[in-house]
């Protein structure tokens, strides 16, 4: 039998593959809307004719206890309601099925482990939806009888409309119907509101403790290799230790940078990672921010190599936020203070679910600091601050975690300054300016920001960043 050959890179063979693909979709769907809607309609005349057949065979005395307008509800609005059932839910469900399905096998494909770690949490969202489905269905049935509480008040004044217009009662008919239809209001939003908390609760379950605290297997350098190579397979050159020493720009824009050497690269685009502020004091638009642009957070870190691993410690969190105090101070230390003691961040890499554990075992603990603090210090008070510190952090994060010092075989670190001195970011800042350029946008046309100074944090929030900017200021405007 023979198979269909298409060639990728032959635009007019892939344009007539969509094309077929998009035709057969669009046929599939027309017979989905048909057979469904023929199918729901042959159920609702039987439904409706039932009903009303139902309702006309009843005896007397259920017409006693009965109002007419409540019964014409059912047969019209209940009704109703089961078709947007037939046509819409039934489809959904079946859709959401075979993505399930498929989604299962596929996942089994890959990871038998992985499928039945996933599925092992089922039984708590099952609940979960047991639970929040009961009240969601008896406020839904509230509804329903409110709505046809509604309509028998419109059929009663309509058919009486005689006697309303004689006792001019129109005003008072008026604020009954209002009463009943704000009835229906609070009862549609308390179920709205169950449905939200619902559809929260899934959401943080599955981020909180499905997913939770992950980081790839191997650490950021992999997402970071991975971009570095189809960076270099798309034709680009990547300049280590290649400091920038001015960006050069004129009335129409940017035209390039001057490195460190003197070297000029010519640009139409430039996209800088260096901060709001240092960035615009590359150029001539210097006047363009304050010394209160220059981010305030900063932070030292430590991480120490242990001669045991930390769950043989007896801890096995991965990530433990700590704070000593009533409520979180969260901001630069006081003056005088090299670092904030109060509150911090306890990390044990190897505590990660990964394939195969770390070589050492090892804890990081990082605390906020202060950069005016450390860079006043000359070289023998720095180190002597620094070790100085280490002892009294691990010993404040021991009641969360374990004692370090009796364990340690290694330890590094660094401080604002360290940053200062690696990144070009002033003051040490971690987390860049708080005046944020959302759009990537400066005083210089076709100079742009990424990073945590456009708005995005974090390691992966800067690459994300770096990936926004370029494909909305270089990449569309080059295309």
């Amino acid at each position: 039998m023979a198979m269909l050959q298409i060639d990728m890179h032959n635009l007019t063979e892939v344009g007539w593959l969509i094309l077929i693909v998009l035709t057969v979709q669009a046929a599939l769907s027309f017979a989905r809307v048909v057979l469904f809607a023929k199918m729901t309609e042959d159920m609702m005349l039987a439904m409706r004719n039932d009903a009303f057949e139902a309702i006309v065979s009843m005896p007397m005395k259920f017409f006693d206890t009965r109002r007419v307008g409540d019964l014409n509800s059912r047969v019209s609005a209940d009704i109703t309601a089961i078709q947007d059932v037939f046509t819409t839910t039934l489809a959904e469900l079946l859709r959401q099925i075979i993505i399930i399905v498929g989604g299962i096998l596929a996942l089994m494909y890959f990871s038998v482990t992985l499928t039945l770690l996933m599925l092992a949490t089922l039984p708590v969202m099952i609940i979960a939806a047991i639970l929040f489905g009961r009240f969601i269905r008896k406020l839904s049935k509230r509804t329903q009888d409110q709505v046809a509480e509604s309509n028998t008040i419109v059929q009663e004044t309509l058919t009486g409309i005689i006697s309303v217009k004689s006792f001019a009662n129109e005003a008072w008919e008026v604020v009954r119907y209002l009463k009943s239809i704000k009835d229906i209001r609070a009862l549609a939003m308390r179920g709205a509101i169950w449905r939200g908390a619902f559809a929260s609760f899934i959401i943080l379950f599955k981020s909180l403790y499905e997913e939770g605290f992950a980081r790839p297997d191997g650490g950021v350098r992999r997402v970071l290799d991975l971009l570095r190579n189809r960076y270099k397979e798309l034709g680009g050159e990547l300049r280590m230790r290649a400091g920038v020493q001015r960006i050069l720009h004129g009335p129409d824009g940017v035209r390039g940078v001057v490195l460190d050497d003197g070297t000029e690269l010519l640009a139409d685009v430039v996209i800088s990672s260096a901060g709001f502020v240092e960035t615009m004091r590359l150029t001539e638009e210097a006047d363009t921010t304050q010394e209160a642009d220059i981010g305030p957070l900063s932070f030292v870190e430590y991480l120490t190599v242990l001669d045991q691993r930390p769950r043989d410690l007896g801890h096995d969190d991965t990530i433990v936020f700590f704070n000593t105090e009533d409520r979180l101070v969260y901001g630069p230390p006081e003056p005088g203070q090299l670092v904030d003691l109060r509150s911090g961040v306890i990390c044990c890499p190897d505590n990660y679910a990964s394939k195969e554990p770390l070589p050492e075992g090892m804890l990081r603990l990082t605390l906020l600091a202060r950069h005016d603090e450390w860079t006043s210090l000359n070289e023998e008070a720095y180190t002597s601050a620094k070790d100085r510190i280490w002892g009294e952090a691990h010993g404040i994060a021991a009641p969360f975690a374990f004692d370090v010092r009796p364990h340690s075989v290694y330890v590094d670190g660094f401080t604002p300054r360290t940053i200062e001195k690696f990144t070009g970011h002033l003051g040490g800042a971690v987390y860049g300016s708080t005046r944020k350029q959302r759009s990537g946008r400066t005083a210089v046309d076709g100079l742009f920001l990424c990073g945590t100074d456009q708005g995005y944090l974090g390691i992966v929030g800067a690459m994300l960043s770096g990936i926004a900017m370029a494909n909305q200021h270089a990449l569309a405007s080059a295309s």
